[in-house]
């Protein structure tokens, strides 16, 4: 019994260790360089352990001494600071069209970012997954960053990815999937979001890593992903509504065939880097609430309109998934006549009519029904497969009647839409975002607002994106730093894996 109980007090003793350490660190992140004596103040831990703390924390690297404070009429008092640079994070957001990435220090400082096209155009396609890596690689390479200083590769799928890794129901990183204006009509999207990393294994690496050339291509890789060595196909059934199903760890089952990207276990195994997924829309609202027009707020939500049409839900200060991770997913929402009562097996109703390729494909059908030339067609080269959601604004603003028509009509749906929204979360602050938000404010922003303050008892502020493209990649590396820190360690286990 007593050998139990000494177990249990060295235990504790460890957890307390554990616990001021934490808020030490956490301390020292949130404001100035602090003294010791101005440390156990504030945390009310006693001197003699905020001592002994600082000194190991300042051998690890976590702080660092940073000079001498003023005076009190003795010696004059060291001042720690965090040390922001005691490891890094990258931060990926993997979109249809394009993949924007960056390298971020441990305060979310942006070192670099570099922005490539999803699909290869080289007369050998390169997958997806082998230009994910390129581009972490580039960036370290670019900074001159240790990769073993990488805490982790935070990435927002346009997807669902699940516990290994894997994203299903995402066309967009298909290059056989890729949508034109003419097909956008029947295309439904079922990216749905899951907050889930790919869990450490050891050492954050998968066996077989070797040593990987920064500027190096191994042609035998991007057979391995060709040849389905990280990818797989999921049968059709039927989405399970108890749970994520029992055909593995996080899985998702969808309505139809589907090919599972296994962009994770690739990135982990070839990188020897912990990998974290998340959907591309929820990280875009981490990093508004890190960095950007939601920092402080409780309640809110996030809205990407671009490609497709995407929801964030902030509900009491966390990022809201829903049972299977679906929570936000308004792209589906049948509003009025957009379409008949049917199950969608790729974009939804909403984002079909409202999204940058359904604006597009509406000004078409429109103009051929009418013939003749247009504004937009003039701007589109005289032909109609150039033609895009912004050559469609620009029209609008140059009078061109069609375009004024699809645009009062774009900003009328989605005013009602996200009002309906509002209405159901009651969110202090709504942050817009993509392609299609950056039209000029009187043919989306305005009418979307006036239409909101009509409908909705308590409207929300209502605020465009100033962090943009920048956002998903905070979020992205936000992702890491949350799921790496537990309430008791920070990001000391993360700097020693």
């Amino acid at each position: 019994m007593a050998d139990s109980g000494s177990e249990q007090l060295r235990g504790n003793g460890q957890l307390i260790k554990s616990l001021n350490r934490s808020r030490i660190l956490e301390c020292l992140q949130q404001g100035e360089p602090l003294s010791r004596v101005e440390l156990a103040a504030r945390t009310g831990i006693s001197l003699p352990a905020v001592v002994k703390l600082v000194e190991e924390l300042e051998q690890e690297g976590l702080v660092v001494c940073v000079g001498a404070g003023p005076s009190s009429g003795g010696r004059r008092p060291l001042l720690f600071a965090y040390n922001s640079r005691a490891g890094y994070v990258v931060g990926l957001d993997v979109g249809a069209t394009k993949i924007a990435g960056g390298i971020l220090d441990l305060e979310g400082n942006i070192l670099a970012t570099e922005t490539v096209p999803t699909h290869s155009t080289e007369p050998s396609p390169v997958h997806v997954g082998e230009r994910v890596k390129r581009l972490v690689e580039q960036l370290v390479a670019q900074t001159g960053v240790d990769l073993t200083k990488v805490l982790g590769i935070g990435i927002g799928v346009p997807g669902i990815p699940d516990a290994e890794g894997n994203i299903g129901l995402a066309p967009g990183l298909h290059r056989d999937q890729s949508r034109t204006v003419d097909d956008v009509a029947d295309e439904r999207r079922a990216l749905v979001g899951s907050h889930t990393a790919i869990a450490d294994r050891g050492n954050g690496q998968l066996p077989g890593t070797g040593h990987l050339s920064p500027n190096g291509h191994d042609s035998h890789r991007d057979q391995r992903w060709a040849d389905g060595a990280y990818s797989n196909q999921r049968k059709s059934t039927e989405m399970k509504t108890g749970g994520m199903g029992n055909d593995g760890a996080g899985s998702v089952q969808g309505s139809n065939d589907d090919e599972i990207v296994a962009l994770g276990a690739y990135l982990q195994a070839e990188l020897g880097r912990p990998v974290y997924m998340d959907n591309d829309v929820n990280a875009f609202l981490r990093g508004e609430a890190w960095k950007g027009a939601l920092q402080g707020a409780k309640h809110a939500v996030a809205v990407t309109i671009g490609t497709g049409i995407g929801v964030a839900l902030l509900v009491n200060g966390d990022v809201y998934q829903g049972a299977r991770g679906s929570a936000g997913e308004i792209g589906y929402w049948l509003i009025g006549a957009l379409g008949p009562i049917a199950r969608s097996s790729g974009y939804g109703p909403l984002e079909s009519f409202a999204a940058g390729p359904g604006i597009a494909r509406r000004y078409v059908a429109r103009l051929k029904a009418r013939g003749g030339s247009s504004a937009v067609l003039d701007l589109a080269g005289g032909d109609m497969r150039n033609i895009t959601a912004r050559l469609v604004a620009e029209g609008a603003m140059l009078g061109d009647s069609l375009a004024l028509d699809v645009w009062r009509e774009t900003a009328e749906t989605l005013g009602v839409a996200l009002a309906n929204l509002c209405c159901l979360m009651d969110p202090e602050v709504l942050v817009l975002a993509g392609g299609v938000s950056r039209a000029p404010r009187e043919l989306l922003l305005d009418p979307v607002r006036r239409i909101v303050e009509t409908l909705v008892p308590y409207p929300p502020k209502i605020v465009l994106s100033q962090l943009k493209e920048q956002a998903a990649i905070l979020g992205a590396a936000a992702l890491v730093l949350e799921s790496r820190r537990s309430s008791i360690s920070y990001t000391t286990a993360a700097i020693k894996a």
